[in-house]
């Protein structure tokens, strides 16, 4: 009878212990839990601090560069070529304004539909901004004719001068594309760039934006938010 009491003690005891062991262990898992979960956020409010740093440190020295006399990727050079509307357009039209352009064509079935999009919803926002104007170039300029040009300008909701559409010479569209925009231009038109190119308005060339990532479009809309686009700047 001692003995069975005895035992019935032990067990007791060793069942306590084994209690309080797995009480530790859940206490010493759940704190290393606590630990991970602190450091992943840690991890992503320093990633989440570079990236903004990266992108707003561009948006100030893009500013910052508006007024510069440095140029930043070069000057527009001299060209001439047709708009929608069967007027001549060229680097004279873009002075004393600042222009934002892209490549692309009507019957492009991938990225120009992100492009037109984006772009439409910057056109969007012209009647705060009368100082900027959005000038799109043909890479397809046998089909892309000023008619077919002027339907696409109907679709993306156009109704004035604000976005302009430009059809010229393949050849010459090749030449100011690499030579002056710095863009591909080698297995046009499906090979064009889906980036946007800001220039001032002294025809220089100040920045770049890849249409196809967020990020960069944020840049371009707090760039554009920084500059002063009115007619008549100070």
């Amino acid at each position: 009878m001692e003995s069975t009491v005895k035992q019935n003690i032990g067990l007791q005891r060793i069942g306590s212990q084994r209690t309080l062991l797995r009480r530790s262990a859940l206490q010493r898992t759940g704190g290393q839990t606590g630990s991970v979960a602190l450091i992943v956020i840690a991890v992503i409010a320093v990633v989440g601090l570079v990236v903004s740093y990266y992108f707003l440190g561009k948006v100030r020295r893009l500013a910052e560069q508006q007024d510069s006399v440095v140029e930043a990727y070069g000057e527009v050079p001299d060209f001439r070529f047709v708009d929608h509307t069967g007027a001549p357009f060229g680097r004279d039209e873009m002075l004393g304004k600042v222009s934002l352009v892209s490549f692309q064509f009507t019957r492009c079935p991938g990225v120009c539909k992100t492009m037109s999009t984006r772009l439409g919803k910057i056109y969007a926002t012209l009647d705060e901004r009368p100082a900027l104007q959005i000038v799109t170039i043909t890479v397809d300029p046998d089909y892309d004719t000023p008619a077919v040009l002027t339907a696409y300008a109907k679709e993306q909701g156009v109704t004035d001068r604000g976005w302009i559409f430009l059809n010229g010479p393949i050849e010459d569209v090749v030449t100011l594309c690499e030579e002056g925009f710095m863009m591909p231009a080698d297995a046009l038109p499906g090979g064009h760039s889906p980036r946007f190119a800001v220039v001032d308005r002294d025809g220089v060339i100040r920045a770049y934006f890849d249409s196809t990532i967020d990020e960069e479009m944020a840049a371009l809309d707090a760039l554009l938010d920084e500059l002063d686009l009115s007619l008549n700047p100070n």
